[in-house]
């Protein structure tokens, strides 16, 4: 498998060292899928291109994830909120 096939898939081009590890993670989710179901079919070259795809997209989303939550943070920090009143509902 190339790293043009998997992103031909996901109709983008790939860094490197994020394809490397996209395929490293799912050459190991690949073997352990084989061990628990001894299916031959996950051990093609097919189901491994799959697996890298899948992957990749998992870990762009939580790279993605992280950053704005990173973004969140720092804006919280500078922009406190002095005033905590308006943070909690009052009941009239």
């Amino acid at each position: 498998m190339q790293k043009s096939d998997v992103e031909r898939l996901v109709g983008m081009e790939i860094p490197q060292e994020r394809f490397d590890e996209a395929l490293r993670m799912a050459e190991e989710k690949q073997r352990r899928i084989f061990s628990m179901t001894n299916d031959q079919n996950t051990m093609e070259p097919w189901y491994l291109l799959v697996l890298t795809k899948e992957i990749f997209f998992q870990n762009e989303f939580s790279r993605m994830t992280q950053d704005l939550c990173g973004q969140r943070d720092n804006m919280k920090k500078e922009c406190p909120i002095k005033d905590q009143s308006t943070l909690h509902p009052t009941i009239l």
